[in-house]
């Protein structure tokens, strides 16, 4: 699997009593990159140093060989701590002991280690879990001790998008109860605000302190995560049967004093990822809020619903001018096509008779035009036959032969005659550039249907 988380938020605290916390990556200074995480604390006034030291150390060897993308070797993670354990040993020999919590992201899912009292928390906000705590123990890494005291290592495989781990020191988790980490890391708010949050809490205290924040934003899972270890589980359950052996105690004690069980390993092993814990410091199990703000949202926009469906409906049984609309209960068309049937406005009906009788006038009217052109027509035809001349059943002239003497060859004008069969004679009137005129004659209807020329006299005589 392949992890994927949002930038780090570190917070740091400056104690009065002198203890030293030194966090790697430092405040401010991680990345959305960082797959490895450590928080180191000294017991005196010497621890500060080796701290830094130890984490300093454990890093580099760590990231000279290792890689994020690949399982991490048991080997590796033992040479890293001996190297932070032999360089404590030449630069802090003085030094009464450190203890330190680390988380390791790699192929094979979460490793989370501690010795001594530095707490490391898995927390699901999506119904409000903690998978997993760490448990206090009184070991430390003592300078130039034999053998090497070994951490509480928890191999976490149960990892989904949303999750967080936060890594506490010890003057941080004495001021910060369980419940509070919880109240805190399920708020809809952004990582920075949560970690400014919990630095608030810590600073009642008297001691220097570090919290680390890390957000997993996306896990890319793959097909070896089947069969991958996993003891988060075990350890969450072990740390509870032993509070209730602790609880039994204080009844014994106390014969008046109740305290609730919980249930071991071998009644409901996996308690931590289907319930909620109740923790040991807490006064009273704490009790499941409801979501009234979420419930009166809800029910809220149900109703704006249920009006606007409503509103609608009433909006389609009303026509244009607002009068509710009779259904015809016809069971051959559908209710779509009545809606619109409906809803739509009649049409108007317009009288066409005095239209009718507009266009038969027009037509008369028409009809006198057209017959009134016809009778012109014909007056026409008969105007343009001469008096005196004879007509033949048509009402044409008769053309009789005329002995007429040659023109002159100048060009005659010629006026036809409309609606006649013969032409009508050409005058010819004399030219002036001529010397001697040719007599023309123009043929003129006479009594007796008789054509007489008449001569014609030059101009100058």
């Amino acid at each position: 699997m392949k992890f994927d988380i949002l930038k780090p938020e570190t917070v740091a605290g400056v104690g009065k009593n002198g203890n030293g916390v030194c966090a790697f990556p430092g405040v401010d200074a991680a990345t959305i990159h960082d797959k490895l995480f450590v928080v180191a604390e000294g017991d005196d006034g010497n621890g500060t140093k080796a701290a830094e030291v130890f984490a300093q150390t454990f890093s580099d060897h760590m990231f000279q060989n290792t890689c994020a993308d690949e399982p991490l070797a048991e080997n590796v993670f033992k040479e890293a701590l001996f190297a932070a354990k032999d360089k404590i040993d030449e630069e802090c020999p003085d030094s009464n002991g450190t203890q330190y919590a680390l988380l390791y992201l790699h192929r094979h899912g979460v490793l989370a280690a501690h010795v001594g009292a530095v707490r490391i928390y898995h927390v699901r906000p999506k119904g409000r879990r903690l998978l997993y705590k760490s448990k206090d123990n009184e070991r430390v890494l003592v300078p130039g001790m034999q053998p090497m005291s070994e951490p509480v290592k928890a191999f976490i495989t149960n990892v989904k998008y949303g999750d967080y781990f936060v890594i506490m020191s010890k003057g941080a988790c004495q001021m910060v109860s369980d419940r509070e980490i919880m109240d805190v890391m399920c708020e809809p708010v952004n990582d920075k605000t949560k970690s400014e949050r919990l630095k608030k809490l810590a600073d009642a205290g008297g001691s220097g302190f570090v919290v680390s924040v890390i957000h997993i934003s996306g896990v890319m899972n793959e097909a070896m995560d089947e069969r991958l270890f996993e003891n988060e589980g075990k350890l969450m359950a072990a740390m509870m049967a032993d509070f209730e052996k602790e609880g039994k105690k204080d009844v014994d004690a106390k014969s008046q004093v109740k305290v609730k069980q919980v249930p071991t390993t071998s009644e409901q092993p996996k308690q931590t990822e289907t319930e909620e814990e109740d923790y040991p410091d807490r006064e009273e199990p704490r009790k499941r809020e409801f979501p009234i703000v979420t419930v009166t949202a809800l029910a809220l926009v149900l109703l704006a619903v249920g009006i606007w469906f409503w509103a609608q409906q009433k909006h389609n049984d009303k026509n244009g001018q607002g009068e509710e609309v009779v259904n015809t209960n016809s069971s051959k068309e559908k209710d779509t096509i009545n809606i619109l049937k409906n809803t739509r406005p009649k049409p108007v009906e317009v009288d066409d008779t005095k239209i009718k009788e507009e266009e038969k006038k027009k037509e008369e009217e028409k009809k006198k035009k057209e017959e009134a052109a016809k009778n012109q027509a014909k007056t026409n035809e008969t105007d343009t036959v001469a008096p005196g001349v004879p007509s033949n059943a048509n009402g044409t002239p008769e053309a009789k032969p005329v002995n007429q003497p040659t023109a002159a060859p100048t060009p005659a004008t010629t006026t036809p005659t409309p609606a006649t069969t013969t032409p009508q004679p050409a005058t010819t009137t004399p030219q002036p550039a001529t010397t001697t005129p040719q007599p023309a004659t123009t043929a003129t209807p006479a009594q007796g249907g008789a054509v007489k020329p008449r001569p014609v006299i030059p101009e100058g005589e």
